[in-house]
């Protein structure tokens, strides 16, 4: 359902047979609609005031023929994409003797983000913990759903980049941390009811928090499969 908004501004709110004035300055026509498009922006987007930032470049609308005195503006969006970026809008015109012209106007917003960044430069490969990231708030233009806004979504994840200092972590150059790697030496833990029984044994591949990896018990020589619970840490579970 489109969303209108109608600014209607009555003569007594007007110098007679002149622009609007304020604070001893002429408001164009076209300085009065880009203010009609921002009061619509903030009457319908999602953010408050304080995390949105909007601007306009020069807009000139003639006047002639319109009664200023009884002006009419009607505001709406045009599209459905996404609210943020350079958004149009479009103006329709008027006054007490009915419509008189539609225009287009752009607008550019910009938004004021959590943003999780490097401290310092970050190799690829490196588990992230409290001392490697930090979150800040920037301005953006587009709002990326894959870059990291929380610290939870990062801690403990390793990257997959190396990362510049101040640069964003995205979600997309992080993955769990491999806890056991192939050839390396792991503790092998079994427990079914009284029967509980740990030994060592030889990871026959990589694997992260949660994954069944293959393991040959040291003792026994038999390849058996295990969760990993830990870093070098394996528990038979099924």
């Amino acid at each position: 359902m489109l969303c209108l908004v109608l600014l209607i501004i009555s003569r007594a709110d007007l110098l007679a047979a002149a622009p609007l004035s304020h604070h001893g300055r002429d408001v164009s026509l076209g300085a009065r609609v880009q203010r009609a498009v921002e009061g619509y922006i903030k009457n319908t987007m999602p953010w408050r005031p304080e995390e949105v930032r909007i601007t306009f470049a020069g807009l000139e609308i003639p006047a002639a023929g319109i009664d200023e005195g009884s002006l009419v503006l009607e505001v709406e969006r045009i599209g459905t994409g996404e609210y943020v970026g350079d958004p149009a809008f479009l103006v329709r015109i008027g006054d007490r003797r009915g419509p008189r012209r539609t225009v287009t106007v752009h607008a550019r917003m910009e938004i004021l983000r959590p943003v999780v960044v490097a401290r310092e430069s970050l190799e690829r490969n490196k588990v992230l913990d409290h001392g490697d990231v930090t979150v800040t708030r920037r301005w953006v233009r587009r709002i990326d759903p894959k870059t990291a806004t929380s610290l939870d979504q990062v801690l403990g994840k390793r990257l997959t980049n190396n990362v510049p200092a101040g640069g964003e972590i995205s979600t997309y150059l992080l993955r769990e941390p491999v806890l056991v790697k192939r050839g390396n030496v792991v503790r092998l833990h079994l427990e079914r009811g009284p029967i509980q029984i740990a030994t060592l044994g030889i990871c026959e591949e990589d694997g992260t928090e949660g994954a069944i990896v293959r393991v040959k018990n040291m003792s026994s020589q038999r390849v058996i499969y295990g969760r990993v619970r830990g870093e070098n840490y394996v528990v038979i579970d099924f």
